[in-house]
């Protein structure tokens, strides 16, 4: 298995998304044959001081967002972005409204929240709209390959176990990134339902330490 691409900035590694793609509106999800020496193994969580490399995408308005502009936003606290499969989905609408509706009570602890999804800005701007969602909802319209590259390279699309079989897709993922674009925590697997409490609780732990 390939290894990620990274670099060092000021003596601290940086994980690089993959060339941008061409764009196609849907994943792949592959099933990955087990008992084979070559078969994939889940990534483990990115480590906390990994510098993240910046990108660009466009939020359900269609308005590019830089990580800078992401990290900008935030008031002393780290953003806090997730990765997800599929707007306007059960699971995923779930999350989304339990985040938006605790909005205020995370800004009080300074952090901000993003979300990123395989999904085209129209589909994102309608998911918006009907459950009246406010924080930037990110498209990375996967490329030729099925793959969203900045998904990827956040580890937010990779190999997964899903219902006991190794599978290639979109992976519920959570990262805090600090002001300087350094990963504080990683949540590789994060449960949609009562994601918004743990977040919360993640938070304030992060504040008594400060």
């Amino acid at each position: 298995m390939k290894t990620k691409p990274t670099t060092k900035v000021a003596g601290k590694r940086v994980v690089k998304p993959a060339a941008k793609l061409a764009a196609r509106p849907k994943t792949v999800v592959k099933a990955v044959a087990k008992g084979t020496a070559t078969a994939p193994v889940p990534l483990p969580a990115i480590e906390p001081g990994t510098v993240i490399a910046p990108f660009t995408l466009p939020d359900q308005t269609g308005t590019p967002r830089t990580l800078a502009s992401l990290l900008a936003g935030t008031k002393g606290g780290p953003l806090v972005l997730y990765c997800y499969p599929e707007a306007d989905t059960p699971a995923c609408t779930e999350q989304a409204c339990e985040l938006n509706a605790d909005l205020a009570g995370l800004a009080t602890l300074g952090a901000t929240v993003a979300a990123i999804s395989p999904d085209a800005p129209a589909k994102l701007r309608a998911f918006a709209d009907k459950f009246k969602l406010t924080f930037p909802l990110l498209g990375d319209v996967p490329g030729a390959n099925g793959v969203p590259r900045v998904m990827k390279s956040l580890r937010g699309f990779g190999t997964k176990n899903l219902y006991g079989k190794m599978v290639t897709g979109v992976i519920r993922s959570t990262l805090f990134i600090a002001s300087d674009g350094t990963v504080i925590e990683h949540w590789r697997k994060t449960p949609a339902k009562g994601h918004a409490g743990r977040v919360m609780k993640a938070l304030a732990r992060m504040r008594s330490k400060a």
